[in-house]
């Protein structure tokens, strides 16, 4: 979402936004939340948008949306 390189791919964007904003279930308030703030932090950090069945699962484990998985020793 850092920026597009054509209408192709800003469609390409759009699309892939508006499938991760319905993954939360309205029911689920703090998914909703986590969901919503999602879009503007990955544009401040100017980072693409996030895959949408990692972000799913992450949804689902309460993980960090968009943060790196880290795996200490």
């Amino acid at each position: 979402m850092a920026g597009t390189s054509s209408l192709k791919a800003a469609r390409a964007d759009l699309d892939r936004l508006r499938t991760l904003l319905g993954l939360a279930e309205v029911d689920d308030p703090e998914g909703v939340q986590l969901i919503a703030a999602m879009p503007a932090e990955v544009r401040g950090e100017k980072r693409p948008l996030p895959d949408v069945e990692e972000t799913r699962r992450r949804l689902r484990a309460g993980q960090d949306l968009i943060g790196s998985l880290t795996v200490s020793k």
